[in-house]
């Protein structure tokens, strides 16, 4: 038997315990046949000694005075071919009346009154005579009604052949069970092997599993139902993990661009200051241009900050119940001189009661606002409706800007993921916004849907569900 560790292989268990359950199994099987046979043998020689009994008894009640009918069935009856059973009759004062000839020599006469209580024990255990096994049974028989006068009927039957047929039966069935044990210890073994080669060949290949090699998924051919969910899901998982690592490498990227470029405009700032031959002239612009910078690395630490919360569900809710509407109309109001300015109109139609928190209600909205306007044409008209339904209540920007491409709709929520692969900040995102807005509708339960065709426009739905 192996042993890893302080465990045993699961192939090891599985052999054990299919092994041990089959020969349970195997020996209730053969116990029960053999005592059926027994039983069978028992009835049979009970029923034999009874049937003798009762025709000495009626004998003897017919012919009470008449010795030659019950010398018929004790003497010569015996005697004749095939029979194999030897009879006697004691008297009340246990005297020998009557006996089959020989049956002195094989059982000697014994008390009538042990012989009377060791009844049930002689029936059941066979006794061993001359080399031959006998069956016995004894009854007591009144002869007049006070019972003061009896007789004691001692039949016993010769039970030989079945005695050998019953005890090669048993020598046969054990070397049956000893092969049948041996035989289903194999096969549990073969069985245990075989159910779980996939499993080991699963293990084998995940031993093997590295960081590089993420993208590969295990192929094994299952023999169960289970083990292909187990071979499903964790190869699921496998793609999950290379997904999220993938992530991970293009934020790291992404974050290194995103905070270079303003430390190295301060950088540039800071040497184009020192080069300058009259420091007094241009100090004030440059610290302008250096607060700037700053400024600008300090809100993207800041909605780093507020995502990373989000995803680790450190946001704190402050719900309240209030019309959606009614902050939507704030935003517009905020938004209306940008809009102006881009010639775009903005609309709202609806009307909800929304259970949110009013301040991140208004964040994920103004984002969305936000990049509607950026990348909508001049002249265009950015719609916003609230619908209520039976689930939740739905709030939906839908303008006709440049749209998104089918191939970049999955990534847009990504952090610091701009559609404009140039990563132009001319527009003066980060590539957060986005992910933003998608981290305010998780922590609120809800969802933020998105439908877009390259060239006619954006429709992105944010879903508060009851």
């Amino acid at each position: 038997m192996k042993k890893n560790g302080n465990y045993y292989s699961l192939s090891t268990k599985v052999a054990i315990s299919f092994s041990l359950l089959s020969s349970f199994i195997f020996s209730v099987s053969i116990l029960a046949l053999y005592f059926t046979l027994e039983y069978y043998i028992y009835h049979n020689n009970t029923n034999f000694l009874n049937n003798e009994i009762n025709i000495i008894e009626n004998i003897f009640k017919q012919h009470p005075d008449d010795a030659s009918a019950l010398k018929q069935e004790i003497i010569w009856e015996p005697g004749l071919s095939g029979s194999h059973y030897m009879a006697r009759i004691f008297k009340s004062n246990g005297e020998v009346f009557l006996e089959t000839p020989g049956m002195k020599k094989i059982m000697p006469a014994a008390n009538i009154n042990e012989l009377l209580t060791q009844n049930h024990s002689l029936l059941r255990a066979p006794l061993k005579a001359n080399h031959k096994y006998y069956r016995m049974m004894v009854k007591r028989l009144a002869i007049n009604d006070k019972e003061e006068k009896f007789i004691v009927i001692q039949v016993a039957a010769d039970i030989t052949h079945e005695y050998h047929l019953l005890q090669f039966y048993k020598n046969y069935l054990l070397i049956m069970l000893a092969v049948g044990i041996i035989l289903s210890s194999l096969l549990s073994y073969w069985m245990a092997q075989w159910l779980l080669k996939p499993l080991r060949q699963f293990i084998d290949k995940i031993t093997t599993q590295s960081i590089d090699t993420l993208d590969k998924q295990i192929i094994i051919h299952p023999n169960s139902d289970e083990m292909h969910r187990l071979l499903t899901e964790f190869n699921g998982m496998l793609e999950r993990i290379h997904r999220e690592y993938q992530k991970i490498q293009r934020f790291s990227s992404d974050v290194a661009h995103e905070l270079r470029t303003p430390l190295n405009n301060l950088l540039l700032i800071a040497e184009d200051y020192l080069a300058t031959t009259s420091h007094q002239e241009n100090s004030r612009e440059i610290f302008h241009s250096i607060i700037d910078e700053s400024n600008r690395l300090s809100k993207i630490i800041d909605q780093l900050l507020f995502i990373t919360q989000a995803d680790a569900m450190k946001v704190t809710l402050k719900k309240t119940t209030f019309p959606a509407s009614e902050e939507i109309k704030k935003l517009i109001e905020y938004f209306g001189i940008l809009a102006e300015t881009n010639h775009i109109q903005l609309n709202v139609a609806g009307e909800a009661t929304l259970v949110a928190d009013r301040t991140l209600f208004s964040q994920a909205l103004s984002n969305l606002l936000s990049n509607a306007i950026k990348y909508s044409p001049s002249g265009s008209v950015i719609e916003i409706t609230i619908h209520s339904t039976k689930t939740g209540v739905h709030i939906t920007v839908c303008d006709s800007g440049v749209g998104i491409s089918a191939t970049q709709l999955p990534y847009i929520f990504d952090r610091f993921y701009r559609v404009d692969e140039s990563r132009n900040t001319s527009t003066g995102g980060y590539g957060l916004g986005l992910s933003i807005v998608k981290s305010i509708m998780d922590i609120h339960d809800g969802e933020i849907r998105v439908e877009s065709e390259l060239g006619k426009g954006s429709r992105f739905t944010l879903l508060f569900y009851y």
